[in-house]
């Protein structure tokens, strides 16, 4: 949840604190055998300053602070069991130029974050990391349309980050 206020009523400059938590299932397998059952659960809490630059787009510098947890219920771990507070500065960049926020049939969106870790469970010091998505739509007739969306994310060849970032599959 977001509380997003502008500074006030003719600026383009915003503040939006927020918070956050997820409890999630998280299943690994290899081909169609499940090998692994983890339970990840996250909670934080965070503020960013921003700046609109119109209805579609939007840059924000913030900081965000939490509890990350990752738990094996079931199998052969593929990673540690991690659990501790994690924080980062982040610098977010959005532009949205869909149709529809739900159900889009046509338009682009890009996103792009930029985060340093200070603290995360299981990191052995601060590492940064970049996560980047882009959709985009097209309408073929009036009730059907055809999508792409590219996802890619790097932690500039830190190794020592802890728990894992991203998951491939």
């Amino acid at each position: 949840s977001e509380l997003y206020k502008p500074f006030n009523t003719t600026t383009k400059w915003f503040f939006a604190p927020r918070g956050d938590a997820t409890d999630a299932a998280f299943k690994i397998y290899s081909h169609s055998d499940p090998i692994a059952d983890y339970r990840i659960q996250r909670a934080d809490v965070g503020a960013d300053v921003g700046y609109a630059f119109n209805h579609f787009s939007e840059l924000r510098v913030g900081y965000e602070i939490g509890y990350y947890n990752a738990d094996l219920l079931l199998g052969r771990p593929d990673f540690f069991s991690y659990s501790g507070r994690l924080g980062d500065t982040r610098v977010h960049f959005l532009t949205d130029h869909r149709d529809d926020p739900v159900v889009p049939r046509r338009g682009y969106s890009m996103e792009g974050i930029f985060r340093w870790y200070d603290t995360n469970p299981g990191a052995t010091s601060a590492f940064p990391l970049i996560q980047g998505r882009a959709d985009y739509f097209h309408s073929v007739n009036d009730p059907a349309s055809v999508f792409a969306v590219v996802e890619g994310g790097s932690s500039f060849g830190y190794s020592s980050i802890g728990a894992p970032q991203f998951f491939l599959g």
